[in-house]
């Protein structure tokens, strides 16, 4: 019965997979973040900053954290270390990086 178990326990991690994987919010900022990139002129939609913190977790939790940042980096307007407001120094943490 040992075996049953693990393979019905398998299964419903399966199941759960599959019917969350569409719904993932880092698939979608990744998309919405290439149709950003294309628009003229390129900015930070509302979705996208609405977007963020779960994509930014779900990014983590998935290994995919650096590949991410570099993403968030490329987009204007982001605020992210190496994105162009913090290369200015005017992202909304300053030249430093501290908060307020």
């Amino acid at each position: 019965t040992r075996w049953i178990d693990y393979l019905m326990g398998c299964s419903l991690a399966l199941l759960v997979c599959l019917v969350f994987q569409p719904t993932s919010a880092l698939r979608r900022f990744q998309e919405l973040a290439a149709a950003s990139r294309e628009s003229e002129p390129p900015e930070l939609s509302a979705e996208l900053k609405a977007l963020l913190p779960s994509a930014r977790e779900e990014a983590l939790w998935l290994g995919q954290g650096a590949r991410f940042e570099a993403l968030l980096g490329a987009l204007p307007g982001s605020g992210a270390p190496g994105g162009p407001e913090a290369r200015a120094g005017s992202g909304p943490r300053g030249p430093t990086g501290a908060k307020g």
